[in-house]
């Protein structure tokens, strides 16, 4: 097994917190990667190729693609008190993320096994750490600092406390609420989306499972429940915006996949960029779809800004 190539860089300096674009909160978590040429038979056995262990963890991603789209982040993480969680921490520094004071709670690291194959097609074996989110609430400062454009955090089961914590903090949340487990059911879908639309500033939703008069449903219900920026991914179909009440829908860029694992991160970490730099929303939601695009087809490899430049130019 070999760990993917990481991004060559020199010494970061560590920032201060009014020179960082976003503070992150989330697990890290181990990820095996193991290629397979096709879909395998049914059988006991599987041949793969290449394996690959990555780090791991959506909001480690999202860190690490904005480090290397330029920008200074840090990630206010929890990881388990073991040799997985220490290499973990050692990579996510390693990629120019700041990652200080993380939490050791005596928990085991959680691990994903992926299996994909030559389409970008994947499935996932997934052993959760027994850790808690919501003791990621201690890490949330007493007030925001100023200067820090956008908290980033998981919308997904347990991590409640910690919105609660940064919208009482007055932080400016971008929230992922594309739970995979909640995408089969949308009656569900939509009740857990707006319940937790109001911590949001930035609304990241999944179009999956759902018909299209349901996504722009869903969209103007979670922006009417208190989300500043609503978007809605598509896949290789793009993603959709709602700007001034009406919805836009913003091109995917055509790549071939290798592995599509953790573009949803990668498309968060181009729009927070994009916002962050003065763009448009539909604007900065283009450079999310470039950025999804370009790790989608680079895996193991991390694109670097000017790659994503590339894509977002038509290049």
């Amino acid at each position: 097994m070999t760990s993917a190539p990481r991004p060559t860089c020199g010494e970061q300096p560590s920032p201060s917190r009014a020179q960082l674009s976003v503070v992150a909160f989330g697990e890290l978590a181990a990820h095996v990667f193991g290629a397979f040429p096709s879909r395998p038979p049914a059988s006991d056995r599987l041949r793969l190729g290449r394996v690959h262990l990555t780090l791991g963890g959506g909001s480690a991603l999202v860190c690490q693609q904005l480090a290397r789209l330029g920008h200074r982040v840090a990630l206010e993480a929890m990881a388990g008190d073991d040799e997985v969680g220490t290499w973990l921490i050692s990579e996510v520094k390693a990629r120019g993320v700041r990652c200080e004071t993380p939490l050791r709670t005596g928990i085991r690291t959680g691990r994903t096994l992926v299996l994909h194959d030559t389409s970008g097609h994947h499935d996932i074996v997934h052993e959760p750490s027994d850790g808690t989110p919501g003791l990621l609430v201690e890490k949330v400062p007493d007030v925001w600092p100023d200067g820090v454009p956008y908290a980033y955090c998981p919308g997904f089961p347990g991590f409640e406390p910690v919105l609660e914590a940064l919208a009482r903090a007055g932080a400016p949340i971008a929230v992922d609420l594309g739970y995979r487990p909640w995408l089969t059911d949308p009656v569900g879908y939509r009740a857990s989306v707006l319940a937790r639309a109001p911590y949001c500033h930035v609304c990241l939703l999944s179009g999956d499972g759902l018909a299209r008069d349901q996504q722009a449903r869903m969209m103007r219900e979670a922006s009417g429940a208190g989300a500043s920026l609503v978007v809605l991914t598509l896949g290789a179909d793009g993603s959709l915006i709602l700007v001034g009440g009406e919805v836009v829908h913003v091109d995917a860029v055509p790549r071939s996949p290798v592995n599509t694992l953790g573009a949803g991160d990668a498309l968060a970490a181009g729009l927070l960029a994009g916002l962050v730099e003065g763009r448009g929303p539909a604007e900065a939601l283009a450079l999310g779809n470039a950025t999804a695009a370009a790790v989608i087809s680079a895996f193991p490899a991390l694109p670097d800004r000017a790659c994503v430049d590339r894509l977002n130019s038509g290049q």
